[in-house]
C-alpha cells in the first residue's frame, strides 16, 4: 500500500537526484581547478609521469576507476574489494595507489590503504573524494584531493559524485587536455541535459521492467 508519506518521500528523493544530475556541468570547472591546485601542491607532475598506478574504488566508485584507467598509461583499475583480498598480487607492480571515493568511509577503502601501506610503505597514496570529513580525506597516509562539497551526492544514486570523480582522475593524467576542453564540455552538457531528460522520460514510459545498457572499452564503466 502506497501511503502519502511514502509518496512524498519518493518525490523528495527524486527531486534531489534530479538536482544532482543537473548541477554536474557547473561543478566540473571546480573539480579541474582543485586537481590543478593539488598537482602543484603535491608536486605530482613528475611523480605521476612514469608511475605504475592502481586506481581503486568501492561500489560505484570502482566503475569510476574503470572509466579513468583507459586514459592513464601504466594504470589498472582494481575494485577495492578485490584489492583487499589479493593485495600481494598487485603491490609489486604499484608505485601509486589512487582511491576514488564519494564518502571515503567505505570500510574497504581505508582497509586497502592500511594493508598496502603495511606491505609497501614506499607506495604513494592519493585520493579524490567528495567528503572533507571522510576517512580517506583525513588519513595521514593519504594525499587527498577534496572536491566541491556539492559533489557529495545525498541521494542514493551517484551522479555528480561519479562524473566529478572520473573527471578528477582524468585531470591527474591528462590535465592540460582537460583544461583546454572543459569549457566546451560544460556548454555541451548544459545544452544536452534537458534534451536527454525528455528522451529518458519517453523511454521510461515504455519500459515495464528494466533497461539494458551496452558498451565496451573506455565507456564500459560509464555504462
Amino acid at each position: 500500500m502506497i501511503t502519502v508519506e511514502s509518496e512524498l518521500r519518493s518525490k523528495s528523493v527524486g527531486n534531489q537526484t534530479w538536482k544532482e544530475i543537473q548541477q554536474q556541468p557547473s561543478l566540473w570547472p571546480t573539480t579541474a581547478q582543485r586537481v590543478d591546485t593539488a598537482i602543484a601542491e603535491f608536486q605530482l607532475d613528475s611523480k605521476l609521469k612514469a608511475a605504475r598506478v592502481v586506481i581503486t574504488g568501492a561500489g560505484t566508485s570502482a566503475w569510476a576507476a574503470n572509466s579513468v584507467s583507459p586514459a592513464w598509461p601504466k594504470s589498472r583499475a582494481v575494485p577495492s574489494t578485490d584489492l583487499l583480498v589479493e593485495t600481494e598480487r598487485y603491490v609489486d607492480d604499484m608505485d601509486v595507489l589512487l582511491s576514488l571515493a564519494r564518502s571515503g568511509n567505505s570500510p574497504e577503502s581505508m582497509a586497502v590503504v592500511d594493508r598496502v601501506h603495511k606491505l609497501r610503505p614506499d607506495i604513494r597514496h592519493l585520493a579524490v573524494t567528495c567528503n572533507l570529513q571522510g576517512a580517506l580525506a583525513t588519513s595521514p597516509l593519504v594525499s587527498a584531493i577534496v572536491l566541491d562539497p556539492r559533489a557529495n551526492d545525498q541521494s542514493l544514486v551517484m551522479t555528480s559524485s561519479f562524473s566529478n570523480l572520473v573527471l578528477g582522475g582524468l585531470c591527474l593524467t591528462k590535465n592540460e587536455k582537460v583544461k583546454s576542453s572543459i569549457s566546451k564540455a560544460v556548454l555541451n552538457a548544459q545544452k544536452s541535459i534537458p534534451e536527454i531528460n525528455q528522451k529518458m522520460e519517453k523511454l521510461a514510459r515504455r519500459v515495464e521492467d528494466r533497461i539494458l545498457l551496452l558498451s565496451s572499452g573506455a565507456m564500459f564503466g560509464w555504462a
